[in-house]
């Protein structure tokens, strides 16, 4: 029961974070439920709903901000997705991508307090959107941590906070069903009953808290915001 009551809360903690900024439930609950103990493959059947659930409803919300970085995931992202899943089923294990990845947020949270070099990393990535998904799929297939690579992309493409969280919404959601239908597939994914009322939670946590605190929150202070959760991003990932 003690065990219930503190997946509960760190489910609810990670949907509240989610609901803000479009990413959470797997980048901060997938390290802190590995650290509590549970199986990688029971971490997937709680979190991997809870996220659909959150990305599903705040891409309705902002169905209207749906960009082409959506249509360009299916073509750049998804297959690399598949292969790095294709490669933790068949070798048992995956690359540990996780310290690399967390340098690279933490020199992007860096860059974000200049507006100059905002502005070069936003051109830049503009121009190499489709190497940029191919890597940030094959990370996410590897270690479920594409989510920070997301966070870069999507604020270097988009200035308003409403087109940043519904685009990184938009490819998150397609990125949770392809790896839940994959790992389903292949068995790889342990299913209990309890797991049905945890998605049930993160929509609750998202149309009661979330998405309020997100619509009363002031362009400048999303951005500020943005940038100590990606700095945390990469600070997590370097310790983990």
């Amino acid at each position: 029961m003690p065990d219930f009551f503190i997946l509960t809360g760190i489910i609810a903690v990670c949907s509240l974070v989610q609901s803000l900024f479009g990413v959470g439930l797997l980048v901060f609950g997938t390290p802190a439920l590995i650290l509590l103990g549970y199986p990688f493959q029971t971490v997937l059947g709680y979190l991997l709903p809870c996220s659909i659930t959150v990305s599903l409803l705040q891409a309705l919300e902002g169905k209207k901000e749906l960009k082409e970085l959506n249509r360009q995931l299916t073509l750049y992202c998804v297959p690399f997705i598949v292969l790095g899943l294709t490669f933790v089923v068949v070798a048992g294990h995956a690359y540990n991508a996780r310290f690399y990845v967390g340098c690279l947020l933490l020199a992007n949270a860096a860059i974000r307090l200049s507006q100059k070099v905002r502005t070069y990393l936003s051109f830049f990535l503009k121009r190499q959107t489709k190497g940029y998904l191919v890597l940030m799929g094959l990370v996410h297939g590897l270690t479920n941590m594409g989510g920070g690579l997301l966070t870069v992309l999507a604020n270097a493409l988009f200035e308003r906070k409403e087109a940043i969280r519904a685009n990184i919404a938009g490819v998150y959601l397609i990125m949770a069903l392809v790896q839940i239908i994959f790992l389903s597939i292949f068995g790889r994914v342990e299913w209990d009953w309890v797991m049905l009322l945890f998605p049930a939670l993160s929509a609750a946590v998202f149309l009661l808290f979330g998405n309020r605190l997100f619509r009363a929150s002031t362009q400048t202070a999303y951005q500020h915001l943005m940038t100590v959760l990606i700095f945390l991003f990469g600070l997590g990932l370097v310790a983990l």
